[in-house]
């Protein structure tokens, strides 16, 4: 174990920890890896390989941050989507290099002595070298210590407050500029645009921390996307720039194009609307926003076919699309539809939708401060997620024919939350009490099969035990 060093004084951790875990610096490597504080193998150099007949297998190792069994994972099963290899093209470290009272828990990060610990040794002992090009920072700890950013990868939130919020889950799978507190009570970045680092710029990749996969199984699918993205960035691929926005409405309605809008939730008017789509013949996308103060009664000029329109909850859209198109046959995609068959246990909000498949980085968050820009990531955002997800079905022909079964409904279902639709209300709490029956005796049958009384409510009890006990295989990500 290594002593803290006289760098370590005055920071409000060092009476509780006598020990300390450098930064693991290898000249040269363009990615540096933060991480929250190390564990107790890492204090005392224990590193773990893996495991033999059934048993774990360790081996003595110089102090030095995720060498333990997150830290195994993150390398066998992590580092290879991004292209790193440890000790070659990659630096690690920890914001707190140290165990705060030699356990593995920190005080909330609403504490002042968290952050004036996270300041000062950042201050102290972070030395990233010259070649580092991103920063991927991991949990919140890490994520407020790069950016003035603050949030809990653990609390529940709405879809709304992942989408437009600043926590760990609403941060996750984005860039964002590097402004490293000086204070405690520092405030956080006004986010007034989209952020496209310049070349001169080192930028932060937010992430969850690897150990929190084990507490969210389903999460890995889009831990394995945010290490994919720390590849695409070192090519240069990702991500795009917000191309330019043309302001007016389209001469001509284009065949296949994806479609947003912004409306008053109280009164239904419409504010604007946003459309995108990439052409392979021109190398930057196509975008519109256009307000609502143009007289939507001037028609485009629409294609000879039916045109297809990408949208994402189209029941919320497709009646303004009707006023701009004047009722023209069109046929209907849909993301929010697309992504809840393929991936039913993750969320199937668009922000979400984005941080996986769209080449521009975060929109969400500007809806107030650029609604422009947020209209267009919108479009934009719209059309990536349907593009990489139309090549997923392609790989998985029974939910394809499922998507292609609720395809036509969605012109029904519009138009019955516009108008109303008759029910049987009687058939309808028949229907409810035996689908109680039947999903009680699902529960019984499987708290029957586990030995326990599983909550099959519970995201975690049923990932742990059809990927940890059972060892069904997870889709690849």
């Amino acid at each position: 174990m290594i002593p803290k060093p006289s760098t370590c004084d005055g920071c409000p951790v060092k009476p509780l920890s006598p020990y300390w875990v450098p930064d693991e610096v290898v000249p040269g490597a363009p990615v540096f890896i933060l991480l929250q504080n190390p564990g107790e193998n890492e204090v005392k150099g224990r590193r773990f390989l893996g495991y033999s007949g059934g048993s774990e297998r360790w081996e003595s190792h110089p102090p030095a941050p995720a060498i333990g069994k997150t830290g195994h994972f993150q390398e066998q099963r992590m580092f290879p989507l991004a292209g790193l290899e440890r000790g070659i093209n990659v630096n690690i470290g920890n914001v707190i290099r140290c165990r705060w009272g030699n356990t593995n828990e920190l005080p909330p990060l609403s504490d002042v002595r968290v952050r004036e610990a996270i300041i000062h040794c950042q201050r102290q002992h972070y030395r990233p070298p010259a070649a580092t090009t991103l920063v991927v920072v991991q949990g919140e700890y890490a994520l407020w210590a790069m950016t003035r950013e603050a949030g809990h990868a653990t609390k529940e939130i709405t879809d709304e407050e992942s989408e437009k919020g600043r926590t760990i889950s609403s941060w996750r799978g984005w860039l964002l500029p590097r402004t490293p507190p000086t204070s405690p009570f520092d405030a956080p970045l006004e986010h007034r645009t989209i952020y496209t680092p310049k070349p001169h710029e080192v930028p932060v990749l937010a992430m969850y921390h690897t150990a929190y996969l084990f507490r969210a199984p389903w999460e890995r699918t889009a831990a394995q996307r945010d290490w994919a993205k720390v590849g695409e960035f070192l090519a240069g691929r990702w991500p795009e720039p917000l191309p330019s926005i043309q302001r007016r409405p389209p001469d001509r309605w284009p065949v296949l194009s994806a479609f947003d809008t912004e409306f008053d939730p109280g009164t239904g008017h419409l504010i604007r609307y946003s459309m995108a789509y990439r052409d392979k013949r021109v190398p930057e996308p196509r975008v519109w926003v256009v307000e609502s103060g143009y007289n939507l009664l001037t028609l485009p000029e629409l294609p000879s076919v039916p045109p297809v329109v990408i949208m994402h909850n189209s029941p919320a859209d497709l009646r303004y699309l009707g006023d701009i198109l004047g009722g023209h046959d069109i046929e209907i995609e849909d993301t929010m539809i697309q992504h809840s068959l393929l991936w039913s246990d993750l969320a199937h909000n668009l922000g979400y939708l984005g941080s996986l498949y769209a080449r521009t980085n975060r929109w969400k968050h500007l809806q107030d401060r650029n609604p422009v820009e947020y209209s267009a990531g919108d479009a934009l955002g719209t059309w990536d997620a349907w593009s990489a997800m139309t090549h997923e079905l392609d790989r998985d022909p029974a939910t394809a024919r499922l998507y292609a079964t609720f395809v036509p409904l969605l012109p029904l279902i519009a138009r019955s939350e516009a108008h109303g639709s008759r029910v049987n209300q009687q058939r309808v709490k028949e229907v409810i009490a035996e689908l109680g029956v039947e999903q009680r005796e699902a529960t019984r049958q499987a708290q029957a099969h586990c030995g326990y009384p599983i909550n099959m409510g519970s995201s975690a009890q049923v990932g742990r035990w059809l990927y940890d006990v059972e060892k069904v295989q997870r889709r690849p990500g």
